[in-house]
């Protein structure tokens, strides 16, 4: 048989087109994260967008940036809070998939889920 190519969609059970869309998304900062390593000072974090299970996808994320873990309220644990603005664009989603948002924070340079 000879090549063939697709628009990339997807299909149904019952052969009919998934639709697809572009999802527009803006990250205007966080508030309240536990800091990496759980105690106060400078933390770095980064955020990620992504469509889960979807390594096809390119992600969205912000540049690890740098923030001061403080305590704002008296007797409670330190905590990030900072504003950034990053846009970006999802392209491909169906309905039903799911988005994934995760935040690294990272500690002499040691990445770990916060």
């Amino acid at each position: 048989g000879s090549p063939s190519s697709s628009s990339g969609g997807c299909a149904q059970a019952n052969g009919s087109p998934v639709a697809k869309h572009n999802i527009q998304v803006t990250m205007t900062g966080v508030r309240g994260l536990r800091p990496a390593g759980g105690v106060a000072g400078r933390s770095d974090i980064q955020v990620e967008v992504s469509i889960e299970g979807r390594p096809d996808v390119d992600k969205i994320s912000t540049p690890v940036l740098s923030g001061i873990a403080a305590k704002f309220v008296a007797n409670a644990p330190p905590s990030i809070s900072m504003a950034f603005m990053v846009d970006g664009e999802l392209k491909g989603w169906s309905s039903g998939e799911k988005i994934d948002l995760v935040v690294r924070g990272y500690i002499k340079g040691k990445a770990e889920i916060i």
